[in-house]
């Protein structure tokens, strides 16, 4: 079973990287990614299926932890939080927004 779902994400993963690769030029609008490892960016992945994603100073803590949160995902808003707490030290290409 869990081979079948394994292959099922590869699949799915594989035509979303297709798709971004296929649609770069539409995507970064003049400054398209020239190789193809590049077009993972999360936040142009993330837009194109349909979230948006927004950068909060915090999101708080786990209740009842100190653990806090580096993101959150809003499936019914369609919208992605990221704490700007741990976008430092992020390699360039991975970092989800800057504002």
């Amino acid at each position: 079973m869990a081979v079948i779902i394994l292959a099922a994400w590869m699949r799915w993963q594989h035509g979303l990287q297709t798709s971004l690769w296929d649609d770069r030029y539409k995507l970064w609008k003049g400054n398209a990614p020239a190789r193809r490892l590049e077009v993972l960016e999360p936040a142009v992945a993330l837009e194109m299926l349909g979230y948006s994603v927004e950068c909060v100073d915090s999101l708080g803590n786990f209740a009842g932890t100190r653990s806090e949160a580096a993101g959150e995902i809003d499936s019914k808003t369609k919208v992605v939080k990221v704490s700007r707490r741990f976008l430092s030290g992020l390699a360039p290409g991975s970092i989800l927004c800057i504002l």
